[in-house]
């Protein structure tokens, strides 16, 4: 039995009167046991995916199902309980490289020029 399965999932981003798909008709199967890595150049679609994957986004269309479970369906609690059950995120940052907590002053002005990431 699959661990991960995306079918046809499409993501598409819409600002006005444009759109920008991130992901396009994505299927594939991740049995257990199996390592991946996810390959590709700046907005390939990478971060659009495991966003997806990790329940803190939701696919515009398509179906996907993990541990045999359509995780595309779930309402926000039961996404939360979702994350806490069965994925992990390791979120980085610039405070990460300083090694104090709290980062030192300079940390905090190299971090303030650097793109955030909110979930």
């Amino acid at each position: 039995m699959p661990i991960v399965q995306f079918e046809n999932v499409t993501r598409t981003y819409t600002s006005g009167e444009h759109e920008l798909k991130a992901l396009d008709q994505v299927s594939f199967t991740l049995d257990e046991g199996k390592f991946v890595v996810i390959l590709g150049p700046s907005g390939a679609g990478k971060s659009t995916l495991l966003n997806l994957l990790g329940g803190l986004d939701s696919p515009t269309e398509g179906k996907i199902t993990v541990n045999g479970r359509d995780i595309s369906t779930l309402s926000d609690n039961e996404l939360a309980d979702y994350r806490a059950a069965t994925v992990g995120f390791g979120m980085t940052g610039i405070s990460m490289l300083c090694g104090e907590s709290p980062p030192r002053r300079s940390c905090r002005r190299t971090q303030k020029r650097l793109p955030r990431f909110v979930s």
